[in-house]
C-alpha cells in the first residue's frame, strides 16, 4: 500500500512553492507586514534566473509578465493571507503594498540548494542574511 501524500496546488511557478509555503508558516508571526524590514530568499540557480533575474519580474507591465512567474507574487500570502488566482488581477499586480514589500526582498542563489536540483527543489526564507 502506498503512503498518503499531501499535494498542494499553488497558482505559482513551481520554483517558488517552497518559499511560499515557508512564508505561509511565517505569516502568523508577522502582525503587520509594514513592519518587515527585510526578507532574504536563498534559492537555486534556476529559481533565481526564472523568478528574480530582471526588472519585469519585480515590476510587471505586460499581461504576460502578470502571471505566476512574476516575483512580485512570491509572497502574496503576507499581503492577502492566502494564495489564489486573485493575486494576479490587474489591481493586485500594481498594488503599492506589494511593491513596498518586494522592495525589501533580496534573492540570492545558494549552491547548496542548487546542487540537488532537479531531484529536490528548495528555498530558504529569512529576515536576516545569516542562514
Amino acid at each position: 500500500m502506498l503512503p498518503c501524500l499531501v499535494v498542494v496546488f499553488l497558482p505559482t511557478n513551481g520554483e517558488m512553492h517552497t518559499a511560499i509555503l515557508g512564508a505561509l508558516k511565517l505569516g502568523p508571526w508577522i502582525p503587520d507586514i509594514n513592519q518587515i524590514a527585510s526578507v532574504y530568499v536563498a534559492t537555486t540557480d534556476i529559481g533565481l534566473r526564472i523568478l528574480a533575474s530582471d526588472e519585469q519580474k519585480w515590476r510587471p507591465t505586460t499581461a504576460r509578465d502578470r502571471g505566476p512567474q512574476s516575483s512580485v507574487h512570491n509572497f502574496p500570502e503576507l499581503i492577502d493571507g492566502e494564495v489564489t488566482l486573485k493575486r494576479y488581477s490587474p489591481e493586485k499586480i500594481t498594488d503599492a503594498g506589494a511593491y513596498r514589500l518586494m522592495d525589501k526582498v533580496a534573492v540570492t542563489e545558494d549552491p547548496a540548494l542548487t546542487a540537488p536540483f532537479p531531484q529536490h527543489l528548495g528555498n530558504r526564507v529569512c529576515d536576516s542574511e545569516v542562514w
